[in-house]
C-alpha cells in the first residue's frame, strides 16, 4: 500500500510544478503586456491625460480659500499734476485736440470692420534691461527694396496651423508653437518652450519680446510691434501670414477676472476674425468690435514670425512703424486722442504713459500713469506691463516703485519683474542688502532673467 500512495504523491508533484510555472509565466507576460500598453497609451494620450490632471488639480485648488488681492492697481502715493485737465500731460509733441472727434469716429468705423486704416495707437513697453541713459530718437532705417503687397481681401482663411490646448498659464508658449506649426516646425513642444521662457511654471507673463527671442533662436525672423490696427491684421493675412496679438481677456467660464492672453489670428471676414485660441479652442470667431476692445487693453501689440526671405514683405506691411521713435510718437498721439475723447479711459492714459516711456519722456509718462491708476486699472495689469516701474524709477520716485511692487506681489509673490524694479529702487534708497535680496528673488523665479543677473553683479 505504501508504493501506490508514494506513486500518487509523486504524480501530484509532477503535475503541480509545471502548472505553477505556467501561471507565473502568464503573470509575467501579463505584466509586460500591461507595461507596454501603458507606454503606448502614454505616448498617444500622455498630453491629454496630463492636461486633464492639471485641470482637475487647479479646479480643486479653486475650491480652497484664495489669497487676498487688491481690487485695482493701487493709486499713487503722491500725484504730481501740472494741469487741472487730467487728460493732458507734459510731453514734447502736444496733441492737437481738434483731431479728437475725427479720430474717435475713425476708431468706431474700424471696430465695425470698415476697411480704413485706423489711427496710430500706443502699446506697452516691456523693459528687460537695466535702465541706461535716456535714449535718443534713432533716424529711420535705410529703406528696404519695395515689395508689391497683395491688397486687402474681402475675407481670408489660412490653413496649416495645428491647434493645441494650453497647459495651465501657458498661452504664450502654446500660441508660439501653433505659429511655428504654420511653417511645419513642430520639434519644440509647448513645455519645452515654457521651460526656457518661464522656468517657474507659475510665472504669470511671457513678454512679446521673449517670444521674439525664442523664435529667432530657432532660425525664424520675428518682430514685436505696437500701434497695430485692424487693417494691418487684414493686410498681413491677405499676404498669407498669420498674426499673433496680445489682448485683455475675461472669459466667463474661467471666472477669474481680467488677465492677459495671446491669440493667433488665421482668418477674417466682414463680421470679424478667426483665431486659434489655446484656451477656448480652434477656429474661434471674434467680432471686430470685441477684438478691438480687448486688443487695446494691450495697446494693440502684435507679433510677426516669418522666414528670412520674407523680410522685405514684412517691412512693407509694418511700414514706418518699423522705426521705434516713429512708432511710439504715433502711439502716444493715438493714446492722447483716445483719452481726450473719454477722460475716464484708464487704458488710454496707461497707453500714453507706455508710449512716452518708449520715447524716453519719463516725466510725462509718470503723470499719465498716475492718472491711469486714479481711473482704476485691473489689479493684474502690472503682471504684464512694466512701464510704470520704469517711469517712476527714472524720475526718482523710488518709494513709489517699492510700494507698487509690493502691492502687485500681494497674494502672488513670484513676479520676477516686480522684484527686479524693487531692487533697483531699494539700491537708490541706500538699502543695499534689501536690494540684493530682491534681485536674488527675481532670479529664484527666473534664473534666465539677464537684467536681474546684471543688477545683482553690480549692486554695491
Amino acid at each position: 500500500m505504501d508504493r501506490p500512495m508514494y506513486i500518487r504523491h509523486r504524480s501530484r508533484r509532477v503535475v503541480t510544478l509545471p502548472a505553477i510555472a505556467w501561471v507565473g509565466m502568464a503573470l509575467v507576460l501579463l505584466a509586460v503586456g500591461v507595461g507596454i500598453g501603458e507606454l503606448l497609451l502614454q505616448s498617444s494620450l500622455g498630453d491629454w491625460l496630463e492636461l486633464k490632471m492639471e485641470s482637475a488639480q487647479y479646479h480643486l485648488l479653486e475650491l480652497l480659500p484664495q489669497p487676498d488681492h487688491p481690487d485695482f492697481v493701487p493709486t499713487p502715493i503722491v500725484v504730481v499734476q501740472n494741469s487741472t485737465d487730467t487728460t493732458k500731460v507734459a510731453w514734447s509733441t502736444n496733441p492737437q485736440d481738434e483731431k479728437t472727434t475725427a479720430n474717435a469716429a475713425t476708431d468706431a468705423e474700424a471696430a465695425n470692420g470698415a476697411p480704413t486704416e485706423s489711427p496710430p495707437q500706443a502699446a506697452p513697453v516691456i523693459v528687460n534691461e537695466p535702465p541706461t541713459a535716456q535714449p535718443t530718437k534713432a533716424p529711420p532705417p535705410t529703406p528696404e527694396p519695395s515689395v508689391e503687397l497683395q491688397a486687402i481681401q474681402p475675407s481670408v482663411q489660412l490653413a496649416g496651423v495645428v491647434p493645441e490646448a494650453q497647459r495651465f498659464n501657458n498661452c504664450g508658449p502654446t500660441t508660439l508653437r501653433m505659429y511655428f506649426s504654420f511653417y511645419g516646425y513642430t520639434q519644440d513642444t509647448q513645455v519645452q518652450i515654457a521651460n526656457v521662457l518661464k522656468p517657474n511654471t507659475q510665472d504669470k507673463n511671457v513678454s512679446p519680446y521673449e517670444l521674439v527671442g525664442y523664435a529667432e533662436s530657432k532660425g525664424f525672423h520675428a518682430i514685436a510691434r505696437v500701434n497695430g490696427s485692424l487693417d494691418r491684421i487684414k493686410l498681413t493675412l491677405s499676404n498669407g501670414l498669420p498674426i499673433m496679438i496680445e489682448e485683455g481677456y475675461d472669459p466667463p467660464r474661467a471666472n477669474k477676472g481680467w488677465m492677459g492672453h495671446y491669440l493667433l489670428i488665421t482668418g477674417y471676414d466682414a463680421q470679424g476674425i478667426t483665431a486659434q485660441d489655446s484656451y477656448d479652442g480652434p477656429n474661434q470667431h471674434v467680432s471686430w468690435q470685441d477684438l478691438d476692445a480687448n486688443w487695446r487693453n494691450f495697446n494693440r501689440t502684435y507679433l510677426l514670425v516669418y522666414q528670412p526671405e520674407q523680410e522685405a514683405m514684412i517691412r512693407s506691411i509694418v511700414g514706418d512703424d518699423w522705426d521705434d521713435a516713429t512708432m511710439y510718437a504715433k502711439a502716444a498721439q493715438r493714446a492722447q486722442n483716445e483719452w481726450n475723447a473719454n477722460p475716464k479711459d484708464a487704458f488710454a492714459a496707461f497707453n500714453l504713459g507706455s508710449s512716452l516711456v518708449g520715447l524716453g519722456e519719463y516725466d510725462g509718462a509718470a503723470q499719465a500713469f498716475d492718472q491711469a491708476r486714479i481711473l482704476k486699472l485691473p489689479w493684474r495689469m502690472l503682471w504684464y506691463q512694466f512701464g510704470p516701474y520704469e517711469a517712476y524709477y527714472r524720475v526718482g520716485r523710488y518709494q513709489e516703485v517699492v510700494a507698487l511692487a509690493d502691492a502687485t506681489q500681494k497674494g502672488i509673490g513670484d513676479l520676477e519683474e516686480a522684484y527686479y524694479y524693487k531692487g533697483l529702487a531699494l539700491e537708490k534708497l541706500g538699502q543695499v542688502d534689501a536690494a540684493r535680496a530682491a534681485f536674488q528673488l527675481a532670479l529664484k523665479y527666473n534664473p534666465n532673467y539677464q537684467a536681474a543677473q546684471q543688477a545683482l553683479k553690480e549692486v554695491s
